[in-house]
């Protein structure tokens, strides 16, 4: 198993579990099967991390296994990371600002202030922003408002090294009315910085308090500060 994760991971060719069925009967025994046996993280050792030509990413999609992204462009200011099946998840600096190929994806994100992430996270503190949101299922438009907190000092353990981080926790909040009827207007997202390099570790970030929350682990960049000591 891990040699295949492996050959995977070097091929820039990373599962994220969304393989369709075929049939209703092979749709109930995928989904018993789900139930009573569901799949296994993908976990990567720092050798494998270390020996990938890209960098890699571990993500989690509301309830779905842990999976690996690979970086495939940086343009823009953005990355793009990919997986085997083509879904995208595309970031800037760190911020989720569209998605394609999963369940429910972010159309895209149009900033109307400078978004505080873009200056790091000394100067994350009593932050502000807001930005237009557009959502898939015809949601458009939205203005979201949203403020950054004090960072906390936490540790965190990543390829089983641990690291000093920052944790800044940001609460967004909807600012035009929903197209359709909803009372879970504010919702969280959540940072990890590693305090010497500043450099974001992991992430756990929502498109809106009504979608699944995505979880990121941007293990090649820890296995990089772990090496430097």
């Amino acid at each position: 198993m891990k040699n295949a994760v492996y050959a995977l991971c070097t091929a820039v060719i990373c599962s994220l579990g969304l393989a369709g069925c075929s049939g209703t009967y092979q749709a109930y025994r995928d989904t018993l099967s789900y139930a009573f046996k569901p799949p296994a993280d993908i976990e990567l050792s720092n050798e494998q991390v270390t020996a990938s030509p890209v960098d890699l990413l571990y993500f989690r999609y509301g309830e779905q296994r842990q999976v690996v992204l690979a970086l495939a462009f940086m343009e823009h200011n953005q990355q793009k990371w990919i997986s085997a099946d083509n879904a995208v998840v595309v970031m800037q600096y760190g911020r989720i600002v569209r998605t394609a190929g999963l369940p429910h994806n972010l159309l895209f994100v149009t900033a109307s202030t400078e978004d505080p992430l873009t200056r790091g996270v000394t100067s994350l503190a009593g932050s502000s922003w807001q930005s237009l949101t557009d959502w898939q299922q015809d949601e458009y438009g939205y203005l979201v408002q949203s403020q950054f907190s004090q960072p906390k000092p936490e540790t965190l353990v990543i390829l089983d090294h641990s690291f000093n981080v920052l944790k800044v926790t940001e609460t967004l909040s909807y600012k035009t009315r929903p197209q359709f009827w909803r009372f879970d207007q504010q919702w969280q997202n959540e940072y990890w910085f590693e305090q010497s390099s500043g450099q974001l570790l992991k992430s756990r970030q929502q498109y809106a308090p009504f979608q699944p929350l995505t979880e990121m682990v941007f293990v090649s960049r820890a296995a990089r500060l772990a090496k430097a000591g």
